[in-house]
């Protein structure tokens, strides 16, 4: 057979699909990247393991010593995938096969893996992809509406006048590229109140929503967009003037819709939300930080490179390494760096994704664990034409049997898959939706977003260089000669809150008299060491949430906010110091405190080598 590429025809009927725990193959980020680090559980082999879907176990392929061969043999369990190719295996069907139940687990494997979402939606679908082939099938998707109403009328706008792109351009083109694709489109009054009464009885009846908003939720409030008539992109690829975009943002307050997506989370009838914009009125309006993926970034809003904590900002946070005014120490810096440096002597950097960069991993999964859920999708506000975000709402229609209900006033790929297509401004639609659910809208709330910026612990990293970000709650100043702000007194539990999901942001005790010997008797000395640390279970409970390992004795046992069984295990043992799977922190129990020293950093890079691949930064400071 004549193949320009080796491809083979997965089975899409497999039988043995139905046996496996949903929950159980639902991966967090956390546990996918545990699975690929583990070695074979029979052999200790890491060159090519599978890993079964019915059980978690990780064992070696038919071409290392058939472990999991055995194991299928042995349990009765069939269905595994490979970590070489991601690719699943039924023992029983004794063939490659594709299914949607097993989608969110190699999903997190290949996130885990290659730091992104596979690609399952492109318009171009590889012959070694067979799952992206199945879901992008029609069949995997309803194409349909609950209702028939009156096509919408175009809107007159200033899309006619436009220039076309020149063609020299339009190879670099991020606009819509032909001025038909531009045109808007809007619904009659009557049809708007009879769509939005429609999608209201869709809200009442659904069992976990998920919005996604885009640029144009924001117009309202004086943001361009980028692909309507007077859009960022659509301007720009034209060579025409470009609107004022950062002072609009700076003074911008959220929407009507903004603040009725905030109310619908209040009142529990909206459950998570997914926005692709950086200007932070989706936080302003009222939506706590464990109810959003903010996938883009958030301009008020700059992290830690070390310690990953992140500060709330009254104003946008602008890079100023990039300017020249300091000398940049990592590429990333370079683009990112916004010269403050954080209480644990981490370089600060804005949290804005561009093009070309990866999307966050922590944001990314959050938004694919909702959508994963969920069996209402509304999307508002963007004509969906960026991947992967335009990805995401597909398992709702796709695979849940939910219902896809898109509001904007162009075109998109997706309008096929609605069970009801609005043409609308986002502000219009959801203030009929509210009315019809009898859910009061407040006003903006200004001194909302006040209360939730971050003490400023955090420092100019040299008198040259200076941060539009301050916070106009802090609680220290930089000083002229960059040194570091001063500490709370109670540094070792100072805590900067993140609003609803509280985060430490803490000052690690350098004086614990108990690390130079607790690391010292440590068994646990390389990658390899950690490596199967990683895939183990909590020893008492057989969890994987929240692990924790012992570093005097190497015992795994799961955190307090799961069963506490290393707190069991401390009181059992005396034994002190113990280490976070999770984020790598090490914590004293006998001083009641996170703990750094320079006897910890060999340890702590072997950790992160084995779960990250590569080297640790120095935030114990260089080994003895």
């Amino acid at each position: 057979m004549d193949q320009t590429m080796f491809a083979v025809e997965p089975k899409r009927d497999c039988p043995h699909t139905a046996r496996l725990d949903r929950e159980r193959i639902a991966l967090t980020l956390e546990r996918a990247t545990e699975l690929l680090a583990a070695p074979c559980g029979a052999c200790g082999d890491a060159s090519e393991n599978w890993v079964c879907l019915e059980c978690l176990e990780v064992l070696c392929s038919r071409y290392v010593l058939s472990h999991m061969v055995a194991h299928n043999e042995g349990s009765g369990h069939v269905l595994a995938i490979s970590f070489s190719d991601l690719s699943t295996w039924c023992y029983g069907c004794d063939a490659y096969i594709v299914d949607p139940v097993v989608y969110l687990a190699r999903s997190m494997l290949y996130l885990a893996k290659f730091g992104e979402l596979p690609p399952e939606s492109t318009s171009v679908i590889s012959s070694v992809d067979p799952l992206a082939a199945a879901l992008d099938h029609e069949d995997g998707a309803k194409v349909w509406a609950e209702s028939e109403y009156p096509e919408p009328s175009p809107l007159a706008s200033s899309a006619d006048e436009l220039p076309e792109i020149e063609r020299g351009r339009l190879k670099q083109a991020t606009s819509h590229v032909n001025n038909e694709s531009i045109t808007e489109f809007e619904d009659s009054p009557e049809v708007l109140r009879a769509k939005a009464k429609e999608f209201a009885k869709f809200m009442r009846e659904c069992k976990h929503g998920v919005a996604y908003t885009g640029a144009g939720i924001s117009t309202s409030a004086n943001i361009p967009d980028y692909r309507g008539p007077k859009g960022v992109w659509t301007l720009k690829d034209r060579g025409m003037p470009l609107p004022r975009v950062g002072s609009a943002i700076s003074t911008a307050a959220p929407t009507y819709c903004h603040m009725a997506l905030a109310s619908l989370i209040a009142a529990n009838r909206l459950h998570f939300l997914v926005s692709t914009n950086v200007d932070g009125l989706h936080r302003k309006s009222g939506v706590p930080d464990h109810a959003i993926s903010e996938l883009h970034g958030n301009m008020f809003q700059e992290k830690c490179t070390e310690c990953s904590v992140t500060y709330n900002r009254a104003e946008p946070v602008r890079a100023q390494l990039s300017k020249g005014s300091i000398e940049a120490p990592t590429k990333f810096l370079a683009v990112h760096g916004t010269g403050r440096v954080c209480s644990c002597g981490g370089q600060l950097a804005d949290n804005i994704i561009h093009f070309g960069e990866a999307m966050p991993l922590e944001q990314t999964q959050r938004a694919v664990t909702h959508s994963e859920r969920g069996d209402l999708a509304l999307v508002l506000g963007t004509s969906m034409r960026v991947s992967p975000a335009c990805d995401l709402p597909s398992p709702v229609y796709r695979r849940n049997n939910g219902r896809l209900v898109i509001c904007n006033l162009q075109r998109t790929p997706y309008d096929r898959y609605c069970a009801l297509r609005v043409w609308a401004r986002s502000d219009q639609f959801m203030q009929l939706v509210m009315e019809e659910l009898a859910i009061e809208v407040p006003q903006p709330d200004p001194s909302y977003w006040q209360s939730q910026l971050s003490p400023d612990t955090s420092s100019s990293s040299s008198p040259s260089s200076s941060s539009s970000s301050s916070s106009s709650s802090s609680s220290s100043s930089s000083s002229s000669s960059g040194s570091s702000a001063t500490a709370p007194s109670d540094a070792a539990s100072a805590v900067v809150p993140d609003h609803e999901n509280p985060i430490g942001m803490v000052d690690p005790s350098r004086s614990c008299p108990h690390v130079e010997a607790a690391a010292g008797s440590c068994g646990l000395r390389s990658a390899d060491h950690f490596g199967r640390v990683l895939g183990e279970r909590c020893g008492a409970c057989g969890t994987s949430d929240e692990l924790w390992v012992c570093i005097e004795c190497s015992a795994v046992c799961c955190g307090r906010s799961v069963h506490a069984h290393m707190v069991a295990h401390h009181a059992a043992t005396a034994h002190r110091l113990v280490l976070s799977l999770a984020d790598l922190s090490f914590w004293c129990y006998s001083c009641e405190s996170y703990v750094t020293s320079r006897h910890l950093a060999p340890l702590f890079n072997a950790v992160h080598v084995a779960k990250f691949g590569d080297d640790a930064p120095p935030l114990h400071g260089l080994p003895l």
